[in-house]
């Protein structure tokens, strides 16, 4: 079990003023794991970056230009020709976009080198820290915070549910209004995050 800590038990335990008992622990861990995939199912994207960096291979568009998936930090880049020699770029060769802020999703190769990133199927080796952010942003921990109080309120089987509603595998529901508007918002907020693919 891999649990990122997009929120915590101490957050659950104020917004929905109960407490938690320890034996309950390993389910609390269950829970959170799962509003956490299902966070990062639904945006497309891994709110907490890697620590260490891992390579992925992607295909070579005989550009320039790469646009690949949300990294904090790159470690290199590798361009395997059809010959099968292998190009590794070192820092002043290239560019990261966006410039002055992460997540960075862009590539750009120098426009003074004849290099690009050579057409091919995996011939492209990226080494980097994937990931939004080096730490959770706050409204995705709002978020998780209100999706996994859903989860725990309709584990604990609670009669006088307002609104009840399924995600994915498991339920959430909400007792009071004011907690199924919050639920509205969680939803409005990961809407805003999703990661557009063309």
């Amino acid at each position: 079990m891999s649990v990122k800590n997009y929120t915590s038990k101490d957050r659950i335990e104020a917004l929905m003023l109960i407490s938690i008992a320890t034996s309950w622990q390993d389910y609390f861990d269950i829970f959170l794991e799962y509003a956490e995939n299902y966070i990062d199912s639904y945006t497309g994207r891994n709110f907490l970056a890697d620590t260490e960096a891992s390579a992925k291979v992607f295909d070579g568009n005989g550009e320039k230009e790469m646009i690949i998936g949300d990294f904090v930090e790159l470690g290199s880049i590798t361009i395997t020709n059809s010959s099968g020699t292998e190009t590794v770029l070192t820092s002043d060769q290239y560019y990261l976009y966006p410039a002055n802020s992460t997540p960075k999703t862009r590539i750009v190769i120098d426009e003074d080198l004849t290099q690009v990133f050579t057409k091919g199927q995996q011939n492209i080796s990226i080494s980097a820290k994937w990931g939004y952010s080096t730490t959770v942003p706050k409204e995705i921990e709002f978020a998780a915070t209100i999706i996994l109080s859903g989860i725990i309120n309709f584990a604990y089987e609670h009669n006088s549910e307002v609104q009840s509603e399924g995600i994915g595998e498991y339920n959430v529901t909400y007792n009071r209004k004011e907690d199924w508007v919050k639920y509205q918002r969680a939803i409005e907020i990961l809407d805003k995050y999703k990661k557009i693919t063309f």
